[in-house]
């Protein structure tokens, strides 16, 4: 099975609507510490794992728009999500799950198909703050796919999204992360509480 990795903004909005499907049965939660453009969180009761959501966009970066003013540029259209373990919280997030932003190295999340046009969900293994997912348990998922640019890379694949296992197995993962990052935060010893200022 040959997964390549979405580009086209339409395929990027029918899985952003079938992503909706999977986690909408899910009860919903504060949305305090959210920016308003994110959909409410969905809380999983089972494990406390949470979810936030969004389609958004931004005004294309590429240089070869760089002599248009910022409204005149292509916009960027992508999907982004976050997880994370206990209370939503912009200070409590797991895993991140972007694609489609420029630059693409910021790509965590990585959305694919197969021939067949099903949609699969993959992530790079990164974590914020330099932390990776690789060299654990989840190793074994690792997968070969196809980048846009035609490129080979291995990525952790989380599963079909027709897959009825799929958010058990996303719930693992994110548990996983944040128990990795929790004892790495643990190991540096106290430090400053973040502060947030709106503009």
């Amino acid at each position: 099975m040959t997964l390549k990795e979405l580009d086209d903004p339409t395929e990027i909005e029918k899985f952003f609507k079938a992503f909706q499907a999977l986690v909408s049965h899910l009860p919903t939660g504060s949305q305090e510490s959210f920016w308003g453009f994110w959909e409410t969180p969905r809380i999983d009761p089972s494990s406390g794992m949470w979810v936030l959501h969004s389609k958004n966009y931004r005004e294309s970066q590429s240089k070869k728009y760089k002599h248009l003013p910022a409204d005149q540029r292509p916009r960027t259209y992508y999907w982004q999500a976050l997880f994370g373990i206990g209370t939503p919280s912009i200070d409590n997030i797991a895993v991140e799950m972007n694609t489609n932003v420029e630059p693409p190295s910021r790509r965590t999340g990585i959305y694919l198909k197969d021939s067949g046009g099903n949609f699969f969900l993959g992530h790079t293994g990164d974590l914020e703050g330099g932390e990776t997912m690789l060299g654990s348990r989840w190793d074994k998922e690792i997968v070969e796919i196809e980048k846009t640019s035609g490129k080979r890379i291995g990525v952790v694949l989380l599963g079909a999204l027709s897959d009825p296992n799929l958010l058990h197995r996303i719930r693992e993962y994110v548990m996983d992360a944040a128990l990795k990052k929790q004892k790495t935060m643990l190991s540096m010893g106290p430090i400053p509480q973040r502060t947030i200022q709106w503009t």
